[in-house]
């Protein structure tokens, strides 16, 4: 019985020393990957009843954070957070309107920037709606603010930079371009202000940002045709032409309401995301989504690949307030939830009866979403260590498969325990137990977690089912399926 104790207390320091040896090597050379979250919302418009909603009463100024309140977390959340401003803020002189020729209040960009945006796209049939002058006014205030911007410029230098911002070691290109701008065309001298599409164009900002060293490049697209629930020919053409160049991700706008999202061999596409925030109110313009896109980068291989794009459907709620217009963009499943218990006194049963529908129609539209990238690299330690178990359990790094699914991963060097949270759930792995804890819960997994030169690893099965995923595994390559 002593020897037994004394095995077990060997056993148990061994694995200590493991897990603190691999412990400290993960917190001096940084975790090998890395994932982060993009965040993408459609057309940002400033129609005449929405600067009115604005407008502080009593007052000459404005304030369009009440606007975004709702939202606001789903989007500050993020690491990075993009959307189409489809509104020139030309300044207050040259007179704030809405639909034909846009002009919104400086003050929109502070909400912006306050709601969490990183950065705005400024190509789109308006660009041009105040002319040169309202192009470089609009930089100028987005300058001000601090939100990143691209698709218009003040300079040729300007034109001819490429966008890039690093999150976590990321560098994400950013690109803009519009089809036109309603026939406003820039002056002779100052044709570079707006990004048109244009391939030969396109192709020299995609190979600047190669030169640069990026790992993914994002262009968003204002194309297709207004009010249109599904791409025509012509979209899908720019977007093979840009995936064949070395594009990533694109991200359409201009037709006011959403398109389809695929996948296409780990590059992503949007044909349109529709209106995050407008004053049309017919069905189809007055909802939208929030796109979320998981990127990963394996700093080991310098890979960077798209794991899964999932949305949060989104509905723009207009109330009247002391006469005068209110406009929220509401999370539209939250927003129901609030409805149904009386904690939202603005929703009438005529919003609902419209969230419902449009809750329906998102749904219908993207029934296969979230989109799964099929090709989940778990960096070839499963097809080292297949089968450790009798049986033929598989088990797989743990670290790994936690990122693989969306996880952020933490290791505790005190208690000796590796942390998987997503939504607010916080999972406890204990190496060498065969069972994961929630709280005061926990599941018993098929097999034991492992440690193998320093790494902790975990049944395949296991931690996927736990979280409602399905995962399958190739033994022709190192490869797991996760949907």
């Amino acid at each position: 019985m002593k020897q037994m104790v004394r095995n077990l207390l060997g056993l148990c320091a061994g694995i200590l020393m493991l897990v603190q040896t691999w412990g400290i090597r993960a917190a001096e050379n940084g975790a090998p990957i890395q994932t982060i979250k993009l965040v993408a919302v459609g057309d940002i418009m400033m129609h005449k009843e929405e600067i009115e909603g604005g407008k502080v009463p009593g007052t000459n100024t404005y304030n369009f954070d009440y606007m975004f309140k709702h939202i606001k977390p789903y989007i500050e959340n993020a690491d990075l957070a993009i959307g189409n401003l489809e509104t020139p803020l030309a300044g207050k002189e040259r007179g704030y309107t809405g639909y034909p020729a846009f002009n919104a209040p400086e003050q929109l960009a502070i909400a912006l920037k306050n709601t969490g945006f990183d950065v705005l796209t400024t190509a789109n049939n308006h660009s041009l709606d105040r002319h040169y002058q309202g192009v470089a006014h609009t930089l100028k205030v987005l300058d001000e603010v601090g939100l990143a911007h691209t698709g218009t410029a003040r300079t040729k230098e300007e034109q001819d930079k490429v966008l890039i911002q690093e999150v976590k070691g990321i560098k994400i290109a950013f690109m803009a371009y519009t089809y036109g701008t309603n026939g406003i065309r820039p002056d002779k001298d100052k044709e570079y202000c707006v990004n048109y599409l244009n391939k030969e164009k396109m192709l020299r900002d995609i190979d600047l940002a190669k030169q640069q060293g990026v790992d993914i490049i994002c262009v968003s697209l204002h194309f297709g045709n207004e009010y249109e629930r599904q791409q025509n020919k012509a979209q899908e053409e720019w977007v093979k032409f840009l995936f064949d160049n070395g594009v990533d991700i694109v991200l359409g706008s201009h037709p006011h309401v959403l398109q389809p999202m695929e996948l296409q061999n780990g590059k992503f596409v949007i044909y349109s995301l529709g209106n995050f925030v407008s004053a049309q109110r017919t069905r189809y313009r007055d909802s939208s989504i929030l796109l979320n896109l998981t990127l990963t980068k394996n700093f080991e291989t310098g890979e960077t690949f798209i794991d899964y794009a999932e949305y949060v459907p989104i509905w723009t709620d207009l109330s009247r307030i002391d006469g005068r217009p209110h406009f929220r963009v509401l999370p539209a499943e939250e927003a129901l939830s609030n409805y149904r218990s009386g904690q939202d006194s603005y929703l009438s049963t005529q919003d609902y009866n419209k969230l419902m529908t449009s809750l329906a129609d998102t749904k219908s539209m993207y029934k296969h979403t979230p989109l799964i990238s099929k090709a989940i690299k778990i960096d070839g330690y499963i097809d080292q260590y297949l089968s450790l178990e009798e049986g033929g359990i598989t088990l797989v790094e743990a670290r790994k498969l936690g990122q693989a699914l969306g996880m952020e991963v933490k290791w505790d060097a005190h208690t000796m325990q590796m942390l998987l949270i997503k939504d607010g759930r916080e999972l406890t792995v204990l190496p060498g137990s065969r069972y994961i804890y929630e709280g005061d819960k926990f599941i018993c997994l098929e097999a034991a977690t492992r440690i193998i030169e320093g790494k902790v690893f975990i049944p395949l099965l296991g931690l996927s089912e736990y979280i409602g995923k399905k995962v399958e595994y190739t033994t022709t390559k190192p490869w797991i399926s996760i949907y």
